[in-house]
């Protein structure tokens, strides 16, 4: 493992980097290229993640947001510092022919961030909700609903589908 250099969070808010010049400092091998493959098939889809906070970038379509990148500490809870997230706080009810398989749904399932009373956000207890037809029992959190760590590639493919579904709900939904 290389020696960690981390990015001041204060020169963070200066400059506003590109998540590609951040990314290379907290993280390497499969995880640098997971990230960098999963950033500029954003770019290619006009999802441009933009700096939002220190290690925190959001894209957005059509000014909506469609999923957050995290990194390192400034990742949420349960997350290891050398790792990236990808966010999304969306339930996905609606029914999409890209996320109607299976084992797509079975890894969504596996993603959902049941609530935990973040330590920053007061969202205890959380929301009951259908994520993708399946009604779940327990709580998740309504800060972020599905949270992929440090995805491999299938869970890459999986969070561009979710992604994909995002766009088509911008697009569909009422102005």
């Amino acid at each position: 493992m290389k020696e960690k250099i981390t990015y001041n969070p204060t020169e963070q808010r200066k400059t506003k980097p590109k998540i590609e010049d951040i990314l290379p400092l907290y993280l390497e091998g499969d995880s640098l290229e997971n990230a960098m493959s999963f950033v500029a098939w954003l770019r290619k889809n006009k999802m441009s993640p933009g700096w939002r906070s220190p290690n925190s970038w959001c894209s957005s379509y059509k000014g909506k947001v469609v999923t957050y990148i995290k990194l390192g500490q400034e990742a949420y809870v349960d997350s290891d510092y050398d790792s990236w997230q990808i966010v999304f706080f969306n339930h996905y009810n609606e029914e999409f022919d890209d996320l109607l398989d299976k084992h797509i749904k079975e890894i969504i399932w596996s993603k959902i961030r049941f609530c935990s009373c973040c330590a920053n956000y007061k969202c205890a207890p959380g929301v009951q909700a259908m994520i993708l037809g399946e009604k779940l029992d327990k709580n998740i959190c309504h800060y972020m609903s599905l949270r992929f760590n440090n995805p491999n590639i299938e869970e890459l493919e999986c969070a561009k589908k979710l992604a994909l579904a995002c766009v088509k709900m911008i697009l569909n939904s009422p102005k």
